[in-house]
């Protein structure tokens, strides 16, 4: 890791999260650079959030700097990269206001906390690149529920096995989700992860977990896409998994089921042409 600042110079700059910084410092790793630190945790750091709110402690730009509020991305990991986008601003001189009128017109990437339609109250996001459990912590920490401590989101997950620790999740889960629709070969592993701390159902493939948790979902709830698994073996690829999730929510009817378009797909007359398009 010391290898990252080898060819820092005593000008250079070095912005980083405030807590990787102090695990820098713990291992004894030297920064040669200027270093200015950020967080959306802790208030100590250079660049901070309280409230949603960014704040600048940096002599000669200190103060308010942009709310997150204003912001189509929305999170804390997206909230420190917001602060790190506008460090960077900042050390090349750009004004505050032109990087505020950039960071109000940001919108998420395809399969990357993509909201995709509300219907019937009921809002549909394709996060299908969350590919490990730290990646989905942060998108149902981004999902604040309406009413504290009620659970609101209906997730999606699974894909191919892996090694990784999936219990952590479990506080969180029961917290913020309704229920569980479990894909692919990592299904049984995740439901044996966080059954006791929400309802797990495994699915047959994406198109009947669309099928059920459209079923159940009520107004003000939330349908997540976050595998918290690699999907390189199940469907190919992240996009793969994105775009075929995005065609199903696209033809979901307003009685909360799929119309007789999305049942074709059994029949592979709607999503896939050749068998290995299967899901």
């Amino acid at each position: 890791m010391a290898r990252l600042f080898a060819n820092q110079q005593a000008h250079d700059w070095l912005i980083i999260q405030s807590e990787a910084l102090a695990r820098l410092q713990s291992l004894g790793i030297r920064i040669p650079g200027k270093v200015i630190s950020f967080s959306s945790q802790n208030r100590r750091a250079d660049v901070f959030m309280d409230r949603g709110l960014l704040i600048s402690r940096i002599n000669g730009w200190s103060g308010p700097l942009f709310n997150m509020a204003e912001c189509p991305l929305q999170g804390e990991h997206h909230a420190e990269n917001v602060m790190a986008a506008m460090l960077v601003g900042h050390i090349l001189k750009i004004s505050v206001e032109s990087m505020k009128l950039a960071l109000k017109q940001l919108h998420p990437l395809p399969s990357r906390g993509e909201r995709l339609r509300e219907l019937d109250g009921v809002t549909y996001i394709n996060d299908a690149s969350a590919s490990n459990p730290l990646a989905l912590d942060c998108s149902l920490r981004a999902l604040k529920p309406p009413k504290p401590n009620e659970p609101h989101v209906w997730l999606i997950a699974g894909g191919d096995i892996s090694s990784l620790d999936y219990h952590q999740l479990g506080p969180l889960i029961s917290h913020r989700v309704k229920g569980v629709f479990l894909i692919g070969p990592a299904g049984k592993h995740l439901r044996a992860a966080w059954s006791l701390f929400a309802p797990c159902q495994i699915s047959e493939d994406l198109l009947q977990a669309c099928e059920a948790v459209s079923r159940k979902a009520l107004p003000h709830d939330v349908v997540l896409l976050s595998p918290a698994c690699s999907t390189l073996e199940s469907f190919q690829s992240v996009d793969r998994l994105g775009e075929l999730f995005r065609k199903v929510v696209s033809q979901l009817s307003s009685s909360r089921a799929p119309d007789d378009a999305l049942h074709a797909h059994r029949q592979g007359a709607v999503f896939h042409s050749k068998e290995e398009d299967r899901i």
